[in-house]
């Protein structure tokens, strides 16, 4: 082993790298892959089921003839009741925010009280909050510091809009937007009930909350037929499933990543083509060798063992080196990542089983060819080459 790496330094290095190019760039895949699904899984954990939003068709002919309602989410949960567990009206605006003689344009969310997560601050916004359509707000860290800058905006009030509300919490920096999309860094929560008596705008969508083992299909045929009964038989709406849109984004990563773990896959057989070419070319310039060592008694097996086990070592080297560079990319990914979404789990021991196997199969699978050739060389012929 040592002597093949001797003699032909370059051949070696260039064996080396081209594994530790196609090895690393295939954990490197894996792992930036595992992250992203694993953030996907968490953000979604994080704020549960987001449930079915309901909106108008803008597509139909007259779109205002089917203007939501703050009434129609009591309705649509009162005329299903097998199949509806809680329906909300949902508002999302852009408000003038004054307070302490600042004044920004935040977009004002309304929220049931169901929200899962913490406040930085104080505290979320409840289901007591509603029902008594109270005047308070959650502010996102950005609306308080350009409000307020480093003083405490607990326990002070703020106006939206020119009506007073009192600042109970300073929640995350980022939250899901009415449709599950990442929301922007100014924004303000309020009571849905309260948004509908201080802020009299029509609903933007109602979230509709379907009971357990129902399929979805059902609930979006009975919250149309609901909705046409109270608007109108020409009326048309959009049933979105935001927890359908997630699992599809990450079907479709998980696609991606298949795809590009393909691609990277090539790149390690051309890279096990090189350990064979490597090997091969190491045999017979090795035949005397070969030949004298039989001839002094070392048998096949021996021989095939000397040859597979240095195809081996070779493809772990590089698949080593690969895989510390693969790891690297996945550490700073994560670190990236977890800036926007939080902490995530990641399973080394899965990518490092990987990279192990790959470079025991790698060097298995080339190195099998060469060995048996320097195998079945006869010595008499071997020591006359």
């Amino acid at each position: 082993m040592n002597a093949m790496f001797a003699r032909h330094k370059l051949r070696s290095f260039l064996t080396v790298l081209s594994v530790a190019i196609g090895s690393g760039s295939l954990i490197a895949v894996l792992g930036i892959s595992m992250v992203l699904s694993r953030a996907i899984t968490q953000s979604l954990n994080a704020f549960g089921d987001p449930g079915l939003f309901v909106s108008v068709d803008q597509d139909q002919e007259d779109p205002q003839s089917a203007q939501l309602r703050y009434s129609d989410a009591a309705a649509l949960r009162d005329a299903n009741p097998a199949l509806v567990g809680a329906a909300f009206p949902g508002f999302q605006h852009a408000y003038n925010l004054t307070a302490n003689g600042s004044k920004i344009s935040a977009l004002i969310i309304s929220v049931d009280g169901s929200e899962n997560g913490a406040a930085q601050k104080g505290r979320l916004v409840n289901a007591e909050d509603n029902a008594f359509a109270r005047h308070v707000c959650v502010l996102s860290p950005s609306s308080a510091k350009r409000l307020f800058g480093d003083a405490d905006p607990l326990e002070t009030f703020v106006h939206i809009n020119g009506i007073r509300f009192l600042v109970v919490g300073v929640g995350q920096a980022h939250k899901t937007s009415l449709l599950g999309s990442m929301g922007p860094s100014d924004y303000a929560d309020i009571p849905y009930a309260t948004f509908h008596t201080a802020l009299p705008d029509p609903p933007d969508v109602i979230r509709v909350e379907s009971r357990p083992g129902v399929q979805p299909i059902r609930v979006h045929e009975a919250l149309q037929v609901t909705l046409r009964q109270r608007h109108g038989k020409r009326t048309s709406y959009t049933v979105e499933d935001a927890h359908a849109v997630i699992v599809l984004f990450k079907s479709a990563l998980d696609t991606v990543t298949f795809a590009l773990g393909a691609i990277n896959g090539i790149a390690l057989l051309i890279a096990g083509v090189g350990i064979m070419n490597a090997m091969l070319a190491a045999v017979t310039e090795r035949t005397r060798e070969i030949g004298i060592r039989k001839a002094i008694g070392a048998d096949n097996n021996e021989i095939f063992m000397q040859f597979l086990i240095e195809a081996v070592v070779i493809s772990s080297i590089g698949c080593g080196i690969g895989a510390l560079f693969g790891c690297a990319a996945t550490a700073i990914a994560n670190g990236v990542i977890a800036k926007l979404l939080g902490p995530i789990m990641i399973s080394w021991p899965r990518l490092i089983t990987l990279a192990v196997a790959y470079s025991f199969l790698t060097g298995l699978v080339f190195g099998t060819y060469p060995a048996l050739r320097a195998r079945a060389m006869e010595p008499m012929r071997a020591l006359r080459t």
